[in-house]
């Protein structure tokens, strides 16, 4: 069990309320690291080996054309997400985070009709599940990319100083600390949902602990 000061939060966009839509990106575009398209290019985890539950996220920035994102997002919304669960950010959000995301990741610029906004490719990916504690369920034996995690615990020395991260178990999640709830809550930032998965009691499901900033 963790400490509350190194609390591990899911990072979401808000998906219940219009005046929070998020960024839709073609599957037409092509791939610039020779997969079907873009989208899988930003989607963590495509290629994952069945043989081996390691995985990386590969860098995007050298030869980055800034794609056309459709969508009904306002410019108020400073986590739209793009195709509802890749992280995207305002520039607002932006200069108010980029010290806690520009060590874990790469923030690539978007072309859309509400301004500024940026695709975060999360190049952080960490082996910090203590498997044996947490209730998890695999896709196969032994264990690579999970179904679903149902209790999440962490291993406290594997969480040090991070901000914003992927576990290998979840490719698709991406996970943030109180640091990070803390320096959104401190900057009014917008469009924003947290559900704490740790620590929390082993009977508690994380997905009713919702934390939403709008």
């Amino acid at each position: 069990m963790i400490s509350p000061s190194t609390s591990v939060y899911k990072l979401e966009m808000i998906c219940d309320d219009p005046l929070y839509e998020g960024l839709a990106l073609s599957l037409d575009l092509p791939s610039r690291l020779g997969q079907d398209s873009l989208v899988d290019d930003i989607t963590p985890g495509v290629n994952i080996s069945p043989e081996t539950r390691l995985w990386s996220q590969p860098n995007l920035a050298p030869g980055w054309q800034p794609p056309r994102c459709d969508g009904a997002v306002r410019p108020e919304n400073d986590y739209p997400c793009i195709n509802l669960f890749l992280p995207a950010f305002s520039k607002r959000a932006y200069d108010a985070l980029s010290d806690l995301l520009l060590p874990n990741g790469e923030l690539l610029p978007l072309v859309t009709h509400a301004g500024s906004f940026f695709f975060f490719n999360v190049t952080t990916i960490v082996d910090a599940l203590d498997l044996e504690a947490s209730k998890c369920k695999f896709w196969c034996d032994p264990p690579t990319t999970a179904v679903n995690v149902y209790h999440f615990e962490f291993l406290p020395d594997r969480l040090k100083g991070l901000s914003i991260f992927r576990i290998l178990e979840l490719p698709s999640f991406t996970f943030v600390t109180e640091t990070f709830v803390e320096r959104v809550k401190a900057a009014g930032l917008q469009g924003f949902c947290f559900r704490k998965v740790s620590p929390i009691p082993p009977d508690e499901h994380w997905r009713k602990n919702e934390l939403i900033l709008r």
